[in-house]
């Protein structure tokens, strides 16, 4: 009987670790074990709503805490919205469809302000959770946004409200477009400034070819969306004290899966394989997988001056100093023209120029750390 007894506790220790294993593997969902150093999902906080919006918070959530004023900030500028804006869906002709686009839109402008929701010249805001930090100045308190977070508060307002806008991604930038019908016929809308932009393809100056490719000026969907969430959230990681190189790396790989159409999210992957030594160490492809990302990038824009400079690091990389030299003139060339002031702000690929030529890499010149990273629009 001491012996069946024993047999039978050491079955149900092994059940009991089997069981352990398999919870483990369930709790990310990939049938693998979680890493040890993954920390379980934060409880997810309180809202009155769940737009886009809310999913980007959440998604930063992830990585650290944020105030519950945050989202409540957000759901009183949604709630205000679903009283102030309405949207007919029975208009008779084009006409009209357009006019209401135009006045709702107009609206949702002037709840922002209302709001006390700016735009900061000169100022990226890369996060939700920075855009809806309160700034008090002057007796009032002001919130800002750039295009990346007024446009996801457009889209958040008009879920809310009951209508469907879709974000539009150009070089540098975004927009906003309500889509009238299967015919084609839409408003684009700058959500900085507030006006109908009437020609966004010569507004913007767009290829035909990246207009074909739908890599420029085409509607996002929203597993796009969250793709460029993710860009955000790994520049928010490069930008880190410390930096989280290895969690921006695995969100702009995220960001290209959902989103494989952005020259960004291919920029910022070739700059984490070229930039950051114990990422590149980690991947035995980054430097096959680099170039393929860089040349992709740039092939979408070529007048962008961060790819063509990640380019001309990858080269370096690969040994190719020559074709490194050749796409960081270019960029140099790109960064400077029709801007003299921008000579000194070219300094960093000056001195990347130079180690270039001294045959030096990137990784070779920055061995304490990488240079920044490029930003959203």
């Amino acid at each position: 009987m001491k012996a069946l007894r024993g047999i039978l506790i050491l079955v149900a220790i092994a059940i009991a670790i089997a069981c352990a294993h398999a919870a483990a593997r369930a709790e990310d969902g990939s049938g693998a074990a979680m890493p040890a150093q993954q920390q379980p999902p934060r409880e997810r906080a309180p809202r009155k709503f769940d737009t886009l919006a809310h999913r980007l918070l959440d998604l930063e959530a992830e990585l650290e805490p944020i105030p519950a004023s945050k989202y409540e900030t957000l759901d009183r500028i949604l709630a205000d919205a679903k009283k102030q804006i309405t949207v007919k869906t029975d208009l008779p002709d084009a006409a009209a469809k357009r006019a209401q686009a135009v006045d709702g839109l107009k609206k949702i402008d002037a709840l922002l302000r209302q709001s006390n929701v700016i735009y900061p010249p000169g100022e990226w805001i890369t996060t939700m959770s920075e855009a809806l930090e309160p700034v008090p100045q002057n007796g009032k308190t002001w919130y800002r946004m750039d295009c990346d977070m007024q446009c996801l508060t457009y889209l958040s307002i008009a879920q809310v409200v009951g209508f469907k806008l879709k974000m539009v991604m150009v070089p540098r930038h975004n927009f906003v477009r309500w889509e009238l019908g299967d015919d084609g016929s839409r408003v684009d809308w700058e959500t900085v400034g507030a006006y109908a932009i009437p020609n966004a393809q010569r507004r913007f100056g767009i290829s035909d070819i990246n207009v074909k490719e739908k890599t420029y000026l085409s509607s996002m969907s929203d597993e796009e969306i969250l793709g460029y969430m993710h860009i955000l959230r790994g520049l928010r990681c490069e930008k880190a004290k410390p930096p989280n190189y290895k969690q921006a790396t695995a969100d702009y790989t995220r960001a290209l899966e959902l989103y494989p159409r952005s020259a960004l999210a291919r920029n910022n992957l070739a700059w984490m394989y070229v930039s950051v030594p114990e990422i590149a160490k980690s991947i035995p492809t980054a430097k096959r997988d680099s170039l393929q990302l860089a040349l992709r990038a740039v092939s979408i824009n070529p007048d962008d001056h961060e790819f063509l400079d990640t380019l001309a690091c990858v080269y370096a990389e690969m040994g190719d100093f020559g074709k490194a030299i050749h796409f960081e003139l270019e960029a140099i060339e790109k960064f400077t023209t029709g801007d003299p002031a921008k000579t000194n702000e070219s300094a960093e690929f000056q001195k990347r120029l130079q180690g270039f030529r001294d045959e030096k890499t990137l990784m070779q010149m920055t061995s304490e750390k990488p240079a920044e990273p490029v930003e959203a629009p």
